[in-house]
């Protein structure tokens, strides 16, 4: 039992499901007789599911004051997606002193598109072309620093993560 009391047990990142544990245990004689006795039982592990709550990569920006800035490299990853390719997700981007428009909205669902909070509902392949290619677009003669927030939930199947936050707009004095 001592050897047994410090035992974890960790599996592969994002395995969920039953594992097992084999444990064996061998008794050496203690007396003249030599015969040994070795047990062997395959403990069931149990190992739930858990949420992973989605990320995203991007770059920050800056530009000119009265210009536009588009992103190319902002990337929305959901492991949870990887058991459900068609997992919905639903996101909001938002600045504080613009306005913002999304990139390919073919395939996902959009409401203020071409506003400061736009929010949306799709796969995450689908948002991913949509944040590719998010144009931001400041206030007239608006100098100084913003920051682009982006929220998605994984439609509480999995839970809710906030995935970046601070993207700084650096505008240039006329």
């Amino acid at each position: 039992n001592t050897a047994m009391a410090g035992l974890t047990y960790q599996p592969h990142a994002n395995f969920n499901g039953i594992d097992s544990l084999l444990v064996t245990v061998e008794d050496f004689p203690l007396d003249a007789t030599g015969s040994t006795t070795i047990v062997s039982s395959d403990l069931p592990l149990i190992v739930a599911d858990v949420n992973d709550p989605p990320v995203i990569t991007s770059s920050s920006g800056s530009l000119d004051e009265d210009s536009t800035l588009s992103f190319t490299d902002i990337v929305l990853s959901d492991s949870d997606t990887i058991i459900d390719p068609n997992m919905i997700l639903q996101g909001t981007a938002a600045v504080e002193h613009g306005s913002i428009i999304l990139g390919d909205i073919t395939d996902i669902q959009v409401a203020g598109n071409g506003s400061n909070r736009i929010n949306f509902i799709g796969t995450q392949e689908a948002i991913n072309k949509a944040l590719n290619g998010l144009t931001y677009i400041p206030e007239p003669d608006y100098s100084g620093n913003d920051k682009l927030t982006v929220d998605i939930n994984d439609s509480g199947n999995l839970g809710i993560g906030r995935v970046f936050d601070g993207v700084n707009f650096d505008g240039q004095e006329d």
